[in-house]
């Protein structure tokens, strides 16, 4: 069987090369429809499917507030305290992080690092453990101790990856302050995300529940890791039951009208964002193309078909039977889906490269969009499920029988049903094409609108930037010290 497979493989190729103008249009064609669904599904999969770097992340929520027109919002430091009520309970860990920034003074030039600050309990929701060293404590984080955790990428920028910089004091914010441990490659903060960047510190948030009274301050992101056995809508019922007596009890804080509620999603979910519907629907559009494609090359293959009825009715007078006919023809169809896979990866390649540099405003982990192999191995079973499907009715219609007729006929003619059929197909692609233009249009008009909205004063010629000291610092400029 493999040494009959090869034959075919061979004897298809020499077809190609003896048909140069069909297996050049055929190859692109496919090529196209490849490249352009490999390259939006290399983001589908950076962004949707590529699990986040946290143990069991399916038991890790987001917990947020809610009120009227603000579904996702912060929690305050009081608040906090008292949704660790569940603790142990509900959730075996339940931690906030918030978001700062800090001059690190100590290595080299001078740097602004975005820091994230954590209570301890964070470690233990996402299951963080350092590649070096150890997480702060809970009584250091307490404490609001000088010491901090470096992102991977920080430690090889700015110590050269050298292992004994963990116990090494560096100097943020004119304060010294310990490193106690690397945190892995991979580690992001859920907002981090979001936000497109990477906290290159972390370090304690030093909440004291005897000083954390303000309810309007809200600066928290929340997250909690389930307990065994625990769903989430326990969970949330609990933490509703909480939030429910603070409209009560604080009717200063949470009058009837702020609609104040708490919400918890999956951390997955809550990453993603809004990004997952364009996601699906642009890799939709990008499998329409792929399936015009495919109708294109089923056309050219029934032509070529017909063009070689003579020729498959003399190899049928002579022995081959039905099936070896039709593999015959499925080979040339799998060569020419996998010689515009390879040029499609390519192409892939290219685009993604392309989209990177466009940097779409709003898309989670763009930066870990690539050609990798899993996107290589999707590319390769697109390929040659392309090639069968696109091949597989020419190869029906070349072995149903009626090859003996065709050659006494002199190879003249089509039958009318293949003719109909192109004509099916014809209609199809012209359908799916229009629909494709129609929905382009739409979304160029939308643009065109947007850019259009006048912001209600002149923004040509205008730059922002941001320009931040250390407290300590400014303190000490504005005392003229």
């Amino acid at each position: 069987m493999l040494a009959s497979a090869m034959q075919d493989l061979r004897y298809a190729l020499r077809a190609l090369r003896r048909a140069p103008v069909f297996a050049t249009v055929a190859v692109l064609t496919v090529a196209i429809g490849i490249g352009a669904t490999t390259a939006v599904f290399s983001v589908v999969n950076a962004t949707l499917l590529r699990p986040l770097p946290y143990t069991d992340q399916d038991r890790v929520l987001d917990v947020s507030n809610a009120w009227n027109g603000t579904p996702r919002a912060s929690l305050s430091p009081a608040e906090y305290f008292d949704y660790r009520r569940t603790e142990g309970a509900e959730f075996t860990a339940f931690g906030v992080y918030a978001f700062g920034a800090a001059n690190l003074t100590s290595a080299g030039d001078p740097v602004r690092l975005r820091v994230g600050y954590l209570s301890a309990e964070v470690f233990a929701v996402l299951g963080v453990v350092p590649v070096a060293g150890r997480p702060f404590t809970a009584e250091e984080e307490r404490a609001q101790s000088n010491v901090a955790l470096i992102s991977h990428g920080l430690w090889a920028r700015q110590f050269g990856a050298d292992p004994d910089v963990v116990g090494r004091e560096i100097t943020l914010n004119g304060v010294g302050t310990e490193v106690v441990g690397i945190l892995p490659s991979d580690f992001r903060l859920p907002d981090d995300y979001a936000a497109g960047l990477i906290s290159d510190v972390v370090a304690p948030l030093g909440l004291d529940p005897a000083n954390a009274t303000a309810r309007g301050s809200h600066y928290l992101r929340g997250v909690g890791r389930l307990a065994p056995g625990i769903s989430r809508e326990r969970a949330q019922a609990a933490l509703v039951a909480i939030a429910s007596r603070f409209v009560t009890d604080f009717p200063d804080d949470y009058p009837a009208d702020m609609q104040f509620a708490v919400t918890t999603t999956p951390l997955a979910e809550r990453v993603v964002g809004d990004a997952r519907q364009p996601l699906v629907l642009l890799l939709g559009a990008a499998a329409f193309v792929l399936l015009v494609a495919c109708a294109n090359v089923a056309n050219l293959m029934l032509v070529r078909v017909d063009a070689r009825r003579t020729e498959l009715a003399v190899r049928t007078a002579v022995g081959a039977g039905r099936g070896r006919i039709a593999r015959q023809l499925l080979t040339e169809s799998v060569a020419i889906g996998v010689l515009g896979g390879a040029a499609g990866v390519a192409i892939a390649s290219w685009g993604t490269r392309l989209l990177l540099a466009l940097r779409p405003p709003n898309l989670p982990r763009f930066e870990e969009v690539s050609v990798d192999l899993s996107v290589l191995a999707v590319a390769a079973a697109t390929a040659v499920g392309t090639g069968l499907l696109f091949g597989l009715f020419p190869a029906f219609r070349a072995s149903d029988g009626r090859l003996a007729a065709a050659l006494q006929a002199g190879g003249r003619g089509s039958s009318g049903t293949r003719s109909r059929f192109r004509r099916a197909l014809v209609v199809g692609q012209v359908a799916i094409a229009l629909t494709l233009l129609a929905g382009a249009s739409l979304l160029g008009r939308t643009l065109l609108e947007e850019r259009a909205v006048d912001p209600g004063f002149r923004h040509d010629h205008v730059l922002t930037g941001r320009l931040s000291l250390a407290v300590a610092d400014y303190h000490r400029r504005v005392s003229g010290d």
